[in-house]
């Protein structure tokens, strides 16, 4: 039942803003994969666009499929940009030191960010954030948002490029193409 209020809410909220209120961009080369716990490794690829709202409060990663289809992973908000940072540069950290020990961090945050497409406005939202090594032995940061099924794994350089335009967004500073 949260799920269908949630959706009935994200639509109601794009039909209230025209067209759309957000605006989606390439991310120019950011990937990530799915990731599976049970085997300690990627599943599947995943090449990630930008979906940035009109108000420039919140930047999601999502996949540009058609002008009517944009589907929304997770994203990050100005107002607890700091809280929901800060784990991510944590792992930059953890693996340039060669971070041998896995690590989960779990942080609260009560923001208006997307989750799985769902506008989650105010309410409480819990981010766990793994810096783990894949069976391959390569660092990985793995983000999973709220109690979902899906694990979004991120290598160190994904993590890099991911920081990269998250800070030029926060500092205004984004240039990359608009898709839709």
């Amino acid at each position: 039942m949260k799920f269908l209020y949630g959706l009935f809410l994200f639509v109601i909220l794009l039909s209230l803003g025209g067209c759309s209120t957000y605006k989606v961009y390439s991310s120019k080369g950011l990937t990530g994969c799915y990731y599976k716990p049970k085997f300690n490794d990627c599943a599947e690829k995943i090449n990630f666009d930008i979906v940035i709202s009109n108000d420039n409060e919140i930047l999601s990663l999502s996949k540009y499929i058609n002008p009517s289809d944009t589907m929304m992973f997770f994203g990050f908000s100005r107002s607890d940009f700091d809280k929901e940072i800060t784990p991510i540069r944590n792992f930059l950290s953890w693996a340039k030191n060669n971070g041998l020990e896995s690590k989960k961090i779990t942080v609260s945050i009560a923001s208006k960010g997307f989750i799985q497409g769902v506008v989650f406005g105010g309410r409480e939202s819990k981010f766990e954030y793994e810096y783990i090594h894949t069976r391959g032995g390569e660092a990985m940061l793995v983000i999973h948002v709220n109690g979902s099924d899906s694990y979004y794994g991120f290598t160190y350089e994904a993590t890099e490029t991911l920081m990269f335009l998250i800070d030029q967004w926060y500092e205004n500073k984004l240039i990359i193409p608009r898709i839709h």
